[in-house]
């Protein structure tokens, strides 16, 4: 739902009055905050070993398409050929 602009555009340095009380909360300055921020997680998401065999399945993946367009192509131009 929109909310009408109350002052039609007159007075522009009001717009943050415009604004619903929820999106003033979340997007209100860090100052203004009163709540601490936590602190992040340190913890890796992936091991090495983990790391290198995803990306090696996406390099394969990509191969395998590689060489299916490639034999598409190539049939393609022997219909064409004929």
């Amino acid at each position: 739902m929109v909310m009408r602009n109350r002052n039609d555009g007159a007075d522009a340095r009001r717009w943050w009055d415009d604004l619903p009380p929820r999106v003033r909360t979340r997007v209100a300055s860090p100052e203004t905050e009163t709540h601490e921020q936590p602190a992040p997680d340190t913890e890796r998401l992936f091991s090495t070993g983990e790391l290198v065999r995803d990306l090696s399945r996406l390099a394969l993946l990509f191969f395998v398409i590689v060489v299916a367009n490639m034999l598409f192509l190539v049939l393609v131009l022997a219909l064409l050929h004929t």
